[in-house]
């Protein structure tokens, strides 16, 4: 992709064609909190661990500390504000298909 004529186009033009890309790639990122997600946080001394969320709870998640954080296997509950998941893309929904019941056969009473 040559990317050379964007030299060419003005800061307003540029600015304006960034905000519609993050838009795009925004709506095609799913960062809703579920339970395999990833997520990441900062504790108390400000270093940051990522989470594998287990459980989600009314105002906290529970979950193991991932191989990328500095005590893999640690288990942590976190309040749900503290929390940034990773995004990851959407499923593309999948074609719909009707299904009708099969049609059954009248039967008789034989009594």
């Amino acid at each position: 992709m040559d990317l050379n004529k964007l030299n060419l186009a003005s800061t307003e033009s540029l600015t304006k064609l960034r905000d519609a890309v993050d838009a795009v790639l925004a709506s095609r990122l799913d960062t809703r909190l579920l339970p395999g997600r990833v997520g990441e946080f900062q504790d108390r001394d400000g270093r940051t661990r990522f989470l594998m969320i287990d459980k989600i709870n009314g105002k906290t998640v529970s979950g193991t500390e991932t191989g990328r954080s500095i005590n893999p296997g640690g288990k942590w509950r976190v309040g749900k504000s503290q929390i940034k998941v990773e995004p990851v893309a959407k499923i593309a929904p999948g074609p719909t298909v009707k299904f009708t019941a099969p049609h059954k056969p009248r039967v008789d009473d034989a009594w």
